[in-house]
């Protein structure tokens, strides 16, 4: 229960879902993070998961890969991942280890996200 609670999931939505991650990031909660996810999308059907990493202080090369597997395995699943909260510092250490963030939409605020998760929402209920 309390590894659990190290990696929360929570719905904005019915068909968005949150995770605020804070502190550091190690192997365990990085595989943790990717299951609970997985199981969650599939559970509930969410199209959109926000990522948000403000509270991370430093992503390192094997932070950055868990978190590109997590938008794959997101995107398998029909879901679209967003990365939201990336301070400059983190952006310039993306930069710098070279990393291909093309495949995921990112934001500079949990704020954004969400207008955009909600707005995708209202468009999807649209058409």
């Amino acid at each position: 229960m309390i590894s659990q609670a190290s990696v929360p999931l929570l719905p904005i939505s019915d068909h968005a879902l949150l995770i605020p991650l804070i502190g550091s990031l190690d192997s365990a909660r990085l595989q943790l993070l990717q299951q609970q996810v997985l199981r969650e999308i599939e559970r509930s059907g969410a199209q959109i998961l926000i990522l948000d990493v403000t509270g991370i202080p430093i992503i390192d090369t094997q932070v950055a890969r868990g978190l590109l597997d997590v938008v794959q395995a997101t995107r398998l699943l029909g879901a679209e991942p967003l990365l939201v909260g990336i301070r400059p510092e983190v952006a310039q250490s993306l930069v710098q280890l070279g990393l291909d963030l093309s495949i995921v939409r990112t934001l500079a605020s949990l704020q954004r996200g969400i207008s955009y998760a909600l707005g995708r929402q209202q468009h999807a209920a649209l058409t």
